[in-house]
């Protein structure tokens, strides 16, 4: 059997991962990063700053303009300056968006689901404290 470091598999995972969901959200015109968007703002009541939105993604500022662009131009969310506040960007989801999300979370349902195939509750737990001790430890 070939033996792959952890770094290697961590990296195929996520490409593997990352093209899967891109494939499924092609229909809608979306890549997995805007679908991740879509997904934090439709989880915080459909709207966020977008300075949440950056600490959620863990991007730089400029990588979620562009994102936010792009889902704007595509009707899935619009955008005006707080009030009480004019450093801070609101991003809100549109209708379209709304509609989205039932289908947008079974789609994550069934991905987990799949990439966890196999693994019992005990493993599924056990590999989630492995992967936030390495997440966590990678943060430092």
């Amino acid at each position: 059997m070939d033996s792959k470091d952890i770094g290697y598999l961590f990296k195929a995972i996520n490409e593997k991962m990352r093209m899967r969901f891109d494939n499924q959200l092609k229909k809608n015109d979306l890549t997995f990063s805007q679908s991740q968007v879509l997904f934090f703002i439709n989880i915080n009541g459909g709207r966020v700053t977008q300075k949440q939105i950056e600490g959620f993604l863990e991007v730089s500022h400029p990588t979620v303009v562009g994102l936010i662009a792009r889902l704007e131009k595509k009707g899935y969310l619009s955008c005006h300056t707080d009030k009480n506040d004019k450093r801070n960007k609101i991003v809100c989801q549109t209708q379209k968006a709304a509609d989205f999300s039932g289908e947008m979370c079974r789609s994550r349902e069934l991905g987990e689901a799949e990439m966890l195939n196999g693994l019992t509750d005990a493993e599924r737990a056990e590999l989630r404290r492995y992967l936030e001790t390495i997440y966590n430890n990678m943060k430092k």
